[in-house]
């Protein structure tokens, strides 16, 4: 198998998620009673990036409700 060449990619790194530092429990002066509360860390992705063509791509839209991502058509 080819290796592709690799001047056309790159590398991103991508937040991916939470990582809890402790179980989730309750809290004194959170937002509501009841509310659990955790400690947690954002988790990034080193992303290996390909050649992509339109469809890879996404776009941020503003509606009324909030903003979305979208795919590009």
């Amino acid at each position: 198998m080819k290796i592709p060449d690799r001047a056309n990619y790159g590398h991103s790194l991508n937040m991916t998620g939470y990582a809890h530092l402790e179980p989730p429990q309750l809290r004194k002066n959170t937002r509501e009673a009841e509310y659990l509360h955790v400690w947690a860390e954002p988790v990034f992705s080193l992303v290996h990036q390909g050649s992509l063509d339109e469809k890879g791509w996404w776009r941020r839209v503003s509606l009324d409700h909030g903003t979305v991502w979208q795919g590009s058509n």
